[in-house]
Formats: C-alpha cells, sequence, structure tokens
C-alpha cells in the first residue's frame, strides 16, 4: 500500500515538472518578427512588427549606440530577416545582422546618429536621427491601437446619440412653419392662416384686438404682416403654450372683425362698419397662377381620354438645341414628367398604346434611348438623357394634350411645389405637399432598380419639385409636373385627398428641420475634415492645395521654398523638382512663377506636354493669372477627359466665359470629385454651379448647389461670393426684398470688389421694380463705372446706362459709352454683349426707324460715327439704302451717293449691285452729274436682267446723255421704247430745243394718250398738262390753246400747278420775257420732280437685296 502511494506521488511530482517545462518552453519560443523601415524629414526609422499576442504589452526593447554600433535587444527571442533594414536605411546602415542568442540585433551605422525608441502594443519603432536633433518623429501607431481607437470612437458616438434620442424624447411637439398672407382694400383686410390640414381654433375677444388660439404649435410668419400694417390692423405676435399656439392681434379701433374657414385656410377679416365685402381669397394669394384649367375631375368623372383607335400620337419636333415630344389625347389626363437617374419619365394616368414610331432612338442628343412603360391604370414612356438636360411640361388650355421640353436651358423655370417636413427635429413628424389639379396617385415599377414609386398625377398649370430631396423613409424625386416618391421604408401611411398629399407612418417620419445633414450642420469641424478628405491620387486634375503648401515641412512659405528652390538645384536634371516647386507655387496663388517653373520643366522633358498632371497643374496656374481661354486648352487635352476633378475645373472656367451649358454639363460630369477638396474650393465650385444653373433657368439645380455651401471657415471673398449668388437666385425667384437685404450685408462688409458688384445688382433690382427711377439709377451708376475700373462690372455698368440713355432717347450718349467699353476690354463676354447690344440699337435706329425722329443732321452724323456697327449682308445692305434714302430727302446728295457708291465697290454683285447703280445714277442726276450718272450705268452692265431694270436703267442713261447735250443718242437708246416714261423724255427732250409747234404737238399727243380728263390729277399729270399750255401758248396756236385751256381749267384748278396754270391761260401774248422765264422754270422743275419722284417709286417698290443673288431670267443690255 505504502509503495503504491509512494509511486502515485512521484508520478504527479513528474507530471507537474513535465508541463512546467512545457509551458517556459512555448514561453520562450522563438516569435516570427517583420521588419520594416520609415524614412521622414531629418530621421530614419525601424519597425519590428510582432505577432499580435494577449501578452504583447509585456514585450520590451533596449536600444543603445556604441562605437558607431547600434545594438537593440529584445526581452524576447525571435526570428527575423535584417535585410529590410539594409534596402530601406541605406543612408544611415552598412551591416545588420542577428546574434545567435535570438534576442540581440547588431547595426554597423554609417554616420553618428543618436537612438530613440518608442512603442504601440506589438510594434517597436528604433529612430536614427542626427546627434542634439530638435527633430520630434511621430508617434508610431499600430493596427491595434488604430482598431481599439475606432471602438473607443464608436462608443463615444453611440453614448451621444443615446443622450440625443433621450432630449428629443423629452422634447414638446414640433412648431409647424404657419405661412401667413394678407390682402386689403382701403376699408377691409383680409388675412390668411395657411395651414396644411384642417385645425381647431377659437377666437377670445380682448380690448383693442383678439387672441386667436389654435391647437396645434405653430411657427407663424408675421414679419411681412407687421412691416405692411395693412388697413384695420396695427400689430400681431404670438406665443405656445401647452401645445397651442396663441396670436394676439392689435385692431384699429374704427374697425371690427370676424373669422372663418376656407378647407384649411382659417381667414381673418377686418373692415369698417357698413363695409363688409373684403376682399377675397384669390387676391390674398401672393403668387398668382398661370392661366388656371378647369378644376380636375376624379378619374371616374372625366371623359375617357383614349383616343378611339387605341394609340396616342406621338409628335416630335427639333427646335434649335431642344427637343419636343407632343403626346395628344382625347381628353383632359393626368401627367406625371419627373427624373430619376440618367432617364426622364414621362406617365400618364390612363392605360393606352403609346405611338413612338417619330420618337426614335438618338433622335436628338436629349433621347439616347426611350422605351415605353405600362400598368394597370398608366402609361408612358421613359427617355434616357445626359445629366444635363432638363425637362420642362407644357399642357394645352384643356389637358388633352402634353407637350414636354427637353432641352439644356429651360425657357421658364419650374413652379414649385411646397415641400412640407412638419418637424423641428425634435422628433418624428410627416410630409405634406399641396398639387393644385391632382389627379390620382400611382405605384410605378422599375424593373431596372427593381423597386416600386409613388408618383401623383395631375392636370395643369405644370408645377413639380425643382431638386432632389432625400429623407429617411422617401427621396422626392426632381419633376417638371407631378410628384414621384422612391418609398424606402415598410408600413408608410400615404393619403391623397382632394390637392393634399400626406406620407405618414404609425410611429411618425424621422425628419430634420434642415436639408444639411445634422453632423454636418452642427459640426463645422466635422463638415471641414470630411471636405479636405485625401486626395486620390488617380485623379491629375485634384490640386491638394492644403498639402501643397507645406510639402514635408510645416507650412512656413520662405524655409519651404528655399528648401525647394535647394532641391531643384541638386536635381537639376529632374522636371520632377521643378513641378514640385509649381505646386507650391500654385498653392499660393503665384501662377506667373509657378509658369516658370513648368516652362522649365517641360524644357527638360518636352514629353511632359502628355502628362495629364502637368496639363492640369499649367492650366490652374493659367486661370490664376486671368488666362481663361489658355487654361481651358490645357484642361481640354485628350489625357484628362474622363477625369472627374479636371471636369471641375472647366465647369468653372465655364462660367468665367459665361459659356453656361457646357459649364453645367462639366460640373455635372464632376460631382463625385467634389469632396476631394477644400471647404473652400468645395465653395467656389458650387458657386459657379449654382451660376451656370441660373443663367439656364434650372433653379432646382441652383438651390441644392448653393445648400451645399457651408460658411464656416471659407474666406470672405469666397463668402461674399456665395452670398451675391444667394441675391441672384432670390431674386430670379420672385424674392426681390430678400435679394436686397443680402445685397446690403454685402455692402456693408466694405470689401471693394464685391462691394461694388452689389451695389450695381441692388441698382438693377430697384429700377426693375420701379423703386428707383431710371435717372436715379443712371447717376448711381455714373459714379459706379468711375469707382471701380478695369473688370466685367464696370463694361456691366455701362451696358446698363446705356439702355437707361436709349430708353430715354440719348442715343449719341449710349452708344458713346458702350462702344468705349468695347474698345478698352475687346475679349471680355460681358464686351460681346456690349457689341451685340450696340448692334441692336444700331439696327432699331437705322433700319427700323428709330432715327426717323431725330434730328437730321444728329442722326446721319451718329451714323457715320458708328457705322463699324452697321450689320453685314442683307440687313447692312438695306440700312445703307435707308439712309442714303434719308441723305436725299434733305438735298444731302453728295453724301448719298457717297454711301451708295461704297456698297457697290466693297459689298455687292450681281443684281443687288445693278439695282443700287441705278439708285446712284438717278442721285447723279438729281446733283446734275450726269457724267457720273452714265459711268455709274455702264460699269454695271450685266448680261441678264429683269425687264423692268433693264428698261428702268435704259432710260436713265438716255436721261444722262440729254444732260449732257447728247440729245440725238438719247433718242437713238429710246427709239423702240413706246412706254409713257419713253415719251415723256422724249417730250422732255423736244422741250430743250425749244421748237414750240414741234413741242406742242408732241405734248399735246402725250396727255392724250396717258392724262385722263378727272377731278384728281396726279403732280405729274398736272405738270405735263402745264407744259403742254404753255408750248401750245408759245407756238400761237390760238384755237388750239382755247380748247386746252377750256377742256383742263376745271381739273387743274384742283393741284398745286393751278396758279401758273391760271397765269398762262389768261395772258393774251406770251412773247415776253416773264413767260420765257417760267418756261425754263418749268422745264427745270419738272425734271427735278420727275428724278425725285421716280426715286420714290424706287424706294416704294424696292426688295430686300441679297448681294450674293444673281438672276437668271430677263434681258441682256444693250
Amino acid at each position: 500500500m505504502n509503495l503504491l502511494v509512494k509511486n502515485g506521488f512521484q508520478m504527479s511530482v513528474l507530471g507537474v515538472a513535465f508541463a512546467l517545462i512545457i509551458g517556459i518552453s512555448a514561453a520562450f519560443a522563438q516569435q516570427p518578427v517583420k521588419f520594416a523601415t520609415e524614412t521622414g524629414n531629418g530621421y530614419g526609422r525601424i519597425l519590428a512588427s510582432w505577432p499580435e499576442a494577449e501578452n504583447s504589452q509585456n514585450l520590451s526593447v533596449d536600444a543603445k549606440i556604441t562605437n558607431g554600433v547600434l545594438v537593440i535587444h529584445f526581452s524576447q527571442t525571435l526570428t527575423a530577416d535584417p535585410k529590410p533594414i539594409l534596402e530601406g536605411l541605406g543612408a544611415y546602415v552598412a551591416l545588420a545582422r542577428m546574434d545567435t542568442d535570438g534576442q540581440t540585433l547588431r547595426i554597423a551605422l554609417r554616420k553618428a546618429a543618436e537612438v530613440r525608441t518608442s512603442k504601440s502594443y506589438n510594434v517597436f519603432a528604433i529612430d536614427l536621427l542626427e546627434p542634439n536633433s530638435a527633430i520630434n518623429p511621430p508617434k508610431v501607431q499600430s493596427a491595434t491601437s488604430r482598431r481599439l481607437a475606432k471602438q473607443r470612437q464608436e462608443a463615444k458616438q453611440h453614448a451621444a446619440a443615446e443622450m440625443e434620442k433621450a432630449k428629443r424624447a423629452a422634447r414638446p411637439a414640433p412648431a409647424l412653419p404657419l405661412q401667413v398672407r394678407y390682402a386689403q382694400s382701403a376699408d377691409n383686410t383680409r388675412i390668411t392662416f395657411d395651414w396644411t390640414e384642417e385645425i381647431e381654433f377659437r377666437v377670445l375677444q380682448r380690448k383693442g384686438g383678439l387672441d386667436l388660439i389654435f391647437d396645434r404649435p405653430a411657427s407663424p410668419a408675421l414679419a411681412e404682416l407687421n412691416a405692411a400694417q395693412p388697413a384695420g390692423f396695427k400689430s400681431a405676435k404670438s406665443i405656445i403654450r401647452r401645445d397651442k399656439t396663441i396670436i394676439g392681434i392689435d385692431v384699429t379701433p374704427s374697425f371690427l372683425h370676424r373669422t372663418s374657414r376656407d378647407g384649411t385656410y382659417v381667414v381673418l377679416d377686418l373692415y369698417r362698419p357698413g363695409k363688409e365685402a373684403p376682399v377675397t381669397l384669390a387676391q390674398v394669394d401672393m403668387e398668382p397662377e398661370p392661366a388656371a384649367l378647369e378644376p380636375a375631375l376624379s378619374r371616374s368623372q372625366r371623359p375617357d381620354p383614349v383616343p378611339t383607335s387605341g394609340i396616342v400620337p406621338v409628335k416630335v419636333a427639333a427646335n434649335g438645341s431642344s427637343l419636343q415630344v407632343k403626346f395628344d389625347w382625347a381628353a383632359p389626363v393626368g401627367a406625371a414628367v419627373f427624373r430619376r437617374g440618367d432617364a426622364i419619365w414621362i406617365l400618364f394616368d390612363a392605360k393606352a398604346e403609346i405611338g413612338l414610331a417619330e420618337l426614335t432612338n438618338g433622335v436628338s442628343r436629349h433621347a439616347i434611348a426611350r422605351k415605353t412603360l405600362y400598368g394597370r391604370d398608366y402609361s408612358g414612356i421613359q427617355i434616357t438623357t445626359p445629366a444635363s438636360t432638363q425637362v420642362e411640361a407644357r399642357p394645352n388650355g384643356d389637358g388633352s394634350s402634353w407637350i414636354i421640353v427637353l432641352d439644356d436651358k429651360l425657357q421658364f423655370p419650374t413652379k414649385e411645389i411646397v415641400l412640407r417636413r412638419e418637424a423641428d427635429g425634435s422628433g418624428p413628424g410627416r410630409l405634406a405637399a399641396k398639387l393644385k389639379n391632382a389627379v390620382s396617385m400611382l405605384r410605378v415599377q422599375d424593373d431596372e432598380v427593381g423597386d416600386t414609386l409613388l408618383v401623383v398625377t395631375g392636370v395643369g398649370p405644370a408645377r413639380g419639385i425643382a431638386n432632389l430631396h432625400k429623407f429617411v423613409e422617401v427621396n422626392a424625386l426632381p419633376s417638371a409636373q407631378g410628384l414621384a416618391f422612391e418609398v424606402r421604408a415598410d408600413a408608410l401611411d400615404i393619403a391623397l385627398v382632394d390637392d393634399l398629399l400626406t406620407i405618414n407612418s404609425q410611429l411618425g417620419l424621422n425628419l430634420t428641420p434642415s436639408a444639411t445633414p445634422l453632423h454636418l450642420a452642427t459640426n463645422s469641424g466635422e463638415a471641414a475634415r470630411l471636405g479636405a478628405a485625401p486626395a486620390i491620387t488617380a485623379s491629375p486634375g485634384f490640386m491638394d492645395f492644403e498639402a501643397w503648401q507645406k510639402l514635408g515641412g510645416e507650412g512656413l512659405f520662405h524655409p519651404t521654398y528655399s528648401a525647394l528652390l535647394r532641391q531643384v538645384a541638386i536635381e537639376d536634371t529632374n522636371p520632377e523638382a521643378r513641378m514640385n516647386l509649381a505646386r507650391f507655387l500654385i498653392s499660393h496663388e503665384l501662377g506667373a512663377e509657378a509658369l516658370g517653373a513648368l516652362a522649365l520643366a517641360q524644357a527638360l522633358d518636352p514629353m511632359l506636354v502628355q502628362d495629364a498632371r502637368f496639363r492640369a497643374l499649367r492650366g490652374v496656374a493659367n486661370l490664376q493669372m486671368n488666362r481663361i481661354k489658355i487654361a481651358k486648352a490645357d484642361f481640354s487635352a485628350q489625357t484628362l477627359n474622363r477625369d472627374p476633378s479636371a471636369a471641375l475645373w472647366r465647369g468653372y472656367l465655364g462660367v468665367k466665359a459665361e459659356n453656361w451649358t457646357e459649364a453645367r454639363q462639366n460640373f455635372e460630369k464632376g460631382r463625385e470629385a467634389f469632396y476631394l477638396f477644400t471647404p473652400e474650393w468645395q465653395a467656389k465650385f458650387h458657386t459657379s454651379f449654382a451660376l451656370a444653373a441660373m443663367n439656364l433657368n434650372d433653379l432646382g439645380t441652383a438651390k441644392e448647389q448653393l445648400q451645399e455651401i457651408f460658411g464656416n471657415g471659407l474666406s470672405l471673398p469666397t463668402q461674399l461670393e456665395a452670398s451675391m449668388a444667394r441675391a441672384e437666385f432670390m431674386n430670379r425667384s420672385g424674392e426681390p426684398d430678400q435679394a436686397l437685404a443680402v445685397l446690403d450685408n454685402v455692402i456693408a462688409t466694405n470689401f471693394e470688389p464685391l462691394t461694388v458688384r452689389a451695389i450695381f445688382e441692388k441698382v438693377r433690382i430697384q429700377q426693375a421694380a420701379g423703386k428707383i427711377s431710371p435717372l436715379e439709377a443712371s447717376e448711381i451708376l455714373e459714379n459706379l463705372r468711375f469707382r471701380w475700373r478695369g473688370d466685367e462690372v464696370e463694361l456691366e455698368a455701362v451696358r446698363t446706362l446705356g439702355s437707361f440713355y436709349s430708353e430715354a432717347g440719348d442715343y449719341r450718349r449710349a452708344m458713346e459709352a458702350m462702344s468705349l467699353a468695347v474698345r478698352r476690354f475687346p475679349n471680355s463676354p460681358v464686351a460681346r454683349r456690349l457689341q451685340t447690344d450696340l448692334r441692336d440699337t444700331f439696327i432699331d435706329l437705322f433700319l427700323n426707324g428709330g432715327a426717323d425722329s431725330m434730328d437730321p443732321v444728329q442722326a446721319v452724323a451718329l451714323f457715320y460715327e458708328f457705322q463699324e456697327y452697321a450689320p453685314l449682308g442683307t440687313d447692312g445692305d438695306r440700312m445703307s439704302r435707308r439712309m442714303a434714302d434719308r441723305l436725299i430727302a434733305f438735298d444731302l446728295l453728295p453724301q448719298a451717293a457717297e454711301l451708295l457708291q461704297y456698297q457697290i465697290d466693297q459689298k455687292l454683285f450681281g443684281i443687288g449691285k445693278a439695282q443700287v447703280a441705278t439708285d446712284l445714277a438717278l442721285v447723279y442726276l438729281m446733283d446734275h452729274q450726269p457724267e457720273k450718272s452714265l459711268r455709274a450705268i455702264r460699269s454695271s452692265r450685266q448680261a441678264r436682267l429683269p425687264k423692268a431694270l433693264n428698261k428702268e436703267r435704259r432710260l436713265l442713261e438716255a436721261r444722262a446723255l440729254v444732260e449732257m447735250g447728247r440729245e440725238e443718242h438719247a433718242l437713238d437708246l429710246i427709239e423702240m421704247d413706246r412706254t409713257k416714261e419713253a415719251d415723256f423724255l422724249r417730250a422732255d427732250i423736244v422741250w430743250a430745243g425749244k421748237q414750240w409747234p414741234q413741242i406742242a404737238q408732241q405734248l399735246t399727243k402725250t396727255i392724250s394718250q396717258y392724262v385722263r380728263v378727272t377731278s384728281e390729277l396726279t403732280d405729274e399729270d398736272a405738270a405735263l398738262v402745264l407744259r403742254t399750255a404753255l408750248a401750245v401758248a408759245l407756238a400761237d396756236e390760238q384755237p388750239a390753246f382755247r380748247a386746252l385751256v377750256e377742256k383742263w381749267e376745271k381739273p387743274m384748278s384742283e393741284t398745286s400747278s393751278a396758279e401758273a396754270f391760271t397765269m398762262i391761260s389768261s395772258r393774251t401774248s406770251l412773247s415776253g420775257v416773264e413767260v420765257k422765264d417760267l418756261a425754263r422754270t418749268i422745264g427745270g422743275t419738272d425734271t427735278m420732280r420727275s428724278y425725285l419722284q421716280q426715286y420714290r417709286n424706287r424706294v416704294a417698290k424696292r426688295a430686300p437685296i441679297d448681294s450674293r443673288s444673281q438672276v437668271e431670267t430677263g434681258q441682256s443690255e444693250s
């Protein structure tokens, strides 16, 4: 028995000893360790990473340098390869090996150094530094420490969220925004409280007014009402007590009041006794509707909109840059038009086949692809479009026809449906929206995404939601007509009652009171951190300005600049050193210096011009130098085409050049790169994106971009640029007073570059709203153009001044100011608009009759002073001829001839040249220059001309010959012409010969053939009768004279030649000098009158000239 006990005890001892040996062996087993290296500014680092284990905290290291050898002793044995140390720290290390004990690493150093050690869990850092170095290398951080730090942060965030949740649960019910509107007349005021649902209320009468008590907390907008002080109203204020809203209203003593309800509206009328006909509800509506259609019928009441054929015809028309798609139904039909992703959805709440024969894939750049959509109670189409395409819905008068317009620019901005979030951030709420003339609510399947959309249709006028609204449970999609929602949660309570849509759930929706994400809106530091995310190196267009300002240093300019210059000197053949210098200079906005560094880099390596990074750097440097065209060329390089960051720069440059469509397209392409940039540059890009969208009438996108701008930490110029954009948005949205308030804040900063712009915009808004007169506006702008010179503000001020002066009739002053500005800044986008304004003004004056009311001499002077703005082509030719007519009317014949001669010599050929040469020949005849008249006709001869023009030119040539004393040649020229004009010319030729019997015979024959005895003779006919009477009298043919006087005495008494005819017919003897002088005078006067009449007839019959035309019909000139 004792032996057994003894043996058992011995076995137990041996077992324990064996276990201890195994444990010790395990504890001292060699661990695999990985060596790595790092280098930094003035230090080299050895990293020793042990396997992660629970006993990592027990590890330790001892490092010291003895006689140039670094000895590192670890507290546990290890297996490791020191080769990475030699490879990574060749500048510090000459040799490295492990001792046989498995715990000691020996390293022979190349130079004197001191050693420091640090540890993070299972990772050791041994740092080698210059002796007595002041550099502090960064702390080492292991994966374990990062993981634990992340867990601590998550725990902290969870605790904060739980605390916030508890606070929200303790808050009272949210106060809803309550819109308050009013209208007034002399004796009445109506005030409406626009709730989104019927709210119970009661009225308490008190001395001096009344209290309205509503059974729902709300925040009524009373500021405008208090400021306006309508009739009978003194003041109003509100408080919330026990979840009720109390609005106290003080009333003028002489007014009575009464309240009523109209649907969800609560109406308060204030009126004088006996004046109980208050203004109507329609007058209270502060936003006038477009021409309204008939009230929408429910789907069960309305006529069947499906055509008898069962097919809805679709007509497609391309108009300029736009694509119009027209749907013709048989009766009014509800529609919804919205965008989801890269597609436009067009839905109608009736099922019918959609005829898409005309709408083929690729019919326009706005219609890349299309497909039909059908459901149980709807039909429609889906059109795939570029991201920059906008959509507009236009119903006809009764809503049976819809035109959907796809274009880069909206002709009319979308009328906004107000989507109300009935929450203040303290707890759950609901969504509500009013869609006037809503018809039906549809559930539409999206097969590509695999979800179901909630769509609300309506008849016109078209209304939609301009931009995307994101909520936890639903997303409201941007629409041009109707409403569309992505439903992201189950068990939502969605109802459409009349024109009110509500979205709710049993526990309410999780809504915040602001469109800004809550964690960013309340934590500017977090927003800035996210905005300055690390760069993605695959994006060459990304400019890491913040990092480039340091480039390994502490951000001080001169030390960093000197270090980079030394690096350039050391690496004098390495272009990368010069590019680093350019990056540093660009980050400090030294564009000119950066261009120099980049030019030197390119000189070392000419192939850099194909490097995307190089082109992007040079593009930004050129932008900083305001070389917009050159910068655009750099960013348009093929190597940058697919880079989203470069797309942002192209969009920014597009705004600078006022190329709004191109800018919008590029910003859409670069959306994913916004987050790469610092908040400063994000704000600049968002502001520019908003400006591009506004100038394309896309107010929804503009609003979305402006909401993305966070003011904290931005420079003053960037903040003010964003404020200017917000002011423009407010003005375009029909809120000029709010825009003026924002502009006043900008002006108050006294930051001159933006202050002068704000003053200019303020003047424009005030003048457009009628708050100041054009004269007052002109005085302010005149001061402004001399206060700030040299950029677009001066040009825009001059342009606006020009419009004011033109409206006031001071055309010279307007054109002088605008033309001077154009000459000073010929390459500015505003200068191009000024040139257009100058051309338009010039056309209005000298082509459309604007100068007809001006003094003739001033009009002519104005024409010659600014004739470089005359249009080219047909309009320019017409303008010159019109001015020639004006010159002739005021007997400025040499000037008229000069103008027409210039047209012939420089601008015309073909029939146009022949026509104007005919005018010129007439002018020379009137100016008694027959030789030049003859030259004008003969130098413009054509092989084939129309008959009428040919005959007119032949008669003018004959008249010129007569004026030159070559009557026989003139008679030969018109020998075969038996027209009235030719006979009149023969009479003139005979008259010049003073052979009175022959003249009398010719003229008597002419008037008997062409002039009828009537009570109303034309001036031309009366002149011919007068000349005939004088010729017969001078021929001394008494019987014929008496017969002629008897025949024509009464008709001639009603003409302008009556007095001369009476003098001739009353003389018994016509041989006196006085009568012969009369004959000479009548002959000359009639000839000149003939010329003038002929010119007037040509002007009246004149058709526009095409200087390029050639006539293929007619006769050859002889």
